[in-house]
């Protein structure tokens, strides 16, 4: 999308003709024509720079004529000037090996980032009508885009200061607002220029959506305790800027999917499950990005299922499993009710009050999930997560689950109980 950088050369000779033929004459109409001209052209301006950059409908209807291979309507969008091409996806898994983000019991962030993000690529890449690209994994950044941040370091830094400066002006002309949202702590210096360099990158080349992935921690928490905090939360550009109708659209579909077997962020800040950002650098800071761009933080790095070395690989697959049901309900393609890959493993043993980081407990829960019965009445996911331990909450729905299968209800999983969940799969 252009961004203006001068007045239309329409407004400029208005006022140039102003300035000769009414100065001198009319000089109190002349003043008024003069600022009125003048809020007109701001607002060209502001209106050129937050002019909505990405249509979700549009995407939406590419994909369904990409996924159907309509010959027809391939010919009749090209000659609409529509695109053809897949649907570019980005995944970015937060910080790399030198910014390793949170920190919990010797797990990093980016490890877990990584984990999410190529799960997602796998379930993403050999689906029709996509063309998905991994920004970057455990060997470094993708070839292409180290080769850019190599070459292109100056012109990274241009282009932050062009948008910043376009912004600035506009808040202090008040035509736009400044929003302030939820703290995060500054990216280092070395990270936001990568961060406004895939922003470049993406807008050069046209993808359609940026997915940033990470997990969350907040600060003043201890090292190596557990925090007070869980649960998910999705963060979006806000309302002001190109992206933000397209990319809250988008966002719903995920909060919707996730919060099946995730609780949303019970941190008072993010209790929304969506939030609106001015700063953060990954979905657009300075109205930077074009594309549908979103973060999305899955949970606190110390919650169990996440740092456990048992649990971890489960949840990671689930987590970007769910990612992608949220991505193809939003393209209207065909979503399970509820669905969850947890529920694949086979319990074989008895599972029991007491019982912590079990993956056989994951799965009883994630079963007692898809039967209705987790978390138990009057308790919610945040109080109850799927987490892989067998409290007073797994003990109750299985109770439940017993009793309405004519099995005595004491909360322990038995031989007969575990045929019984079996056969309800």
């Amino acid at each position: 999308m252009e961004r203006p950088k001068i007045l239309g050369i329409s407004l400029v000779f208005m006022i140039l003709f102003l300035i000769v033929s009414g100065a001198v004459f009319r000089p109190q109409q002349f003043k008024e024509q003069v600022t009125q001209i003048i809020e007109q052209a701001e607002n060209y301006v502001a209106g050129a720079f937050f002019k909505e950059s990405v249509d979700d409908k549009e995407l939406v209807e590419r994909y369904e004529v990409l996924k159907t291979s309509d010959s027809s309507e391939l010919r009749r969008r090209k000659r609409q000037g529509l695109s053809t091409e897949d649907i570019k996806v980005l995944i970015v898994p937060g910080h790399d090996d030198e910014h390793i983000g949170a920190s919990y019991k010797g797990v990093r962030e980016v490890d877990l980032n990584r984990e999410v993000a190529a799960n997602l690529f796998n379930f993403i890449k050999d689906e029709p009508g996509f063309d998905v690209t991994l920004a970057s994994d455990s060997r470094g950044y993708h070839k292409d885009l180290q080769k850019y941040f190599d070459k292109e370091g100056d012109s990274i830094l241009e282009f932050r200061e062009e948008y910043k400066d376009e912004m600035e002006s506009l808040v202090k002309r008040g035509k736009v607002d400044l929003v302030n949202g939820v703290f995060h702590n500054a990216a280092p210096g070395d990270m936001a220029q990568k961060l406004y360099g895939i922003n470049k990158w993406v807008n050069e080349n046209e993808f359609d959506i940026v997915l940033h992935i990470h997990f969350n921690d907040y600060a003043g928490r201890k090292n190596n305790q557990s925090g007070k905090y869980n649960g998910f939360s999705i963060y979006i550009p806000e309302k002001q800027f190109s992206n933000a109708r397209a990319s809250r659209v988008f966002a719903e579909h995920l909060e919707k999917q996730l919060s099946e077997f995730f609780p949303v962020s019970n941190n008072k800040g993010e209790s929304s499950g969506i939030i609106e950002d001015q700063e953060l650098i990954a979905i657009g800071a300075y109205n930077t990005v074009d594309a549908i761009s979103i973060l999305v933080e899955y949970g606190y790095i110390y919650e169990n299922q996440f740092s456990d070395p048992v649990l971890r690989e489960l949840m990671t697959r689930e987590l970007a499993f769910q990612t992608f049901q949220g991505i193809k309900s939003f393209f209207n393609d065909e979503v399970e009710e509820t669905t969850t890959l947890l529920s694949e493993k086979i319990i074989n043993s008895d599972l029991y009050e007491g019982q912590k980081s079990h993956p056989g407990v994951l799965s009883l829960q994630a079963h007692l999930r898809l039967s209705g019965l987790y978390p138990p009445e009057g308790k919610s996911l945040s109080e109850c997560p799927i987490a892989g331990n067998f409290g007073d909450c797994t003990k109750d729905a299985v109770k439940e689950f017993q009793l309405k299968n004519n099995i005595v209800g004491s909360g322990y999983v038995g031989g007969i109980t575990r045929s019984k969940l079996m056969e309800q799969i």
